[in-house]
């Protein structure tokens, strides 16, 4: 039932994401400044996670050695910077091109984790880890192998997206790692939206200006924010 629960979890969280996607492209596209999109995704996760924080009030620290806390800061920092990537990548380039890259995360997080973790990758997931790359390649036609002219911005969007990817899987080995098995889903929510609250809404009151949304476009942001907390373990 647990394992059953947290692949239909996994498959919402796919599914809002590619719409997350397409509602980032669209918005910035209406007048939205970046980093604005980036705090109403930040208040749409709060608004899901709040309910359940005044029912259960915040969850205790769970017990641990130092480097257990280390971990948790390193989570919390790779899923801001994995936001700031994703909504930059799919602002500077196409919307298939930026997916595409960012989507190779399961076959970068199949290869660190057997570097990191130890853990083996048959020739069935090698063969999966290569034709995810053949086809991230089909779908950018970088101008090195395709001899396109590429975009003005294109090669700076490129290595954002690949550096989104990064941090999407870094952020999947560090949920793995034996330190943080029993750390409640809660905890680990809160210790992130803690670091991206006052990091995005600083950002924003520095770089940009504010405008007011149309109830149409304010919805929009808050479907855009959906649930897409990546955690393997979702019931724990």
């Amino acid at each position: 039932m647990r394992l059953t629960a947290a692949y239909i979890c996994l498959l919402i969280v796919a599914l809002l994401y590619s719409v997350c996607s397409a509602l980032v492209k669209r918005l910035h596209s209406a007048g939205f400044p970046i980093v604005q999109l980036m705090c109403a995704r930040i208040f749409a996760s709060t608004m899901v996670v709040l309910p359940t924080l005044i029912v259960k009030g915040a969850p205790p620290c769970s017990p641990g050695p130092p480097y257990k806390r280390l971990l948790q800061a390193s989570l919390s920092i790779a899923g801001v910077l994995d936001l700031a990537c994703y909504f930059t990548a799919n602002i500077m380039l196409p919307l298939g091109d930026a997916t595409a890259i960012i989507g190779l995360y399961p076959a970068v997080t199949l290869v660190m984790a057997r570097v990191w973790l130890k853990e083996k990758v048959d020739h069935i997931a090698t063969a999966a880890i290569l034709l995810a790359c053949a086809g991230g390649l089909l779908i950018t036609k970088p101008s090195f192998l395709f001899h396109t002219a590429p975009a003005n911005g294109a090669a700076l969007g490129y290595a954002i997206a690949a550096l989104g990817c990064l941090f999407t899987s870094s952020q999947y080995l560090i949920l793995r790692h034996p330190a943080l098995a029993g750390v409640n889903t809660l905890e680990k929510l809160s210790w992130y939206l803690t670091l991206a609250i006052p990091t995005f809404l600083t950002a924003h009151l520095l770089l940009e200006k504010s405008i007011m949304p149309s109830a149409a476009q304010a919805l929009a942001a808050l479907v855009m924010g959906g649930w897409d907390e990546r955690d393997p373990n979702p019931l724990i």
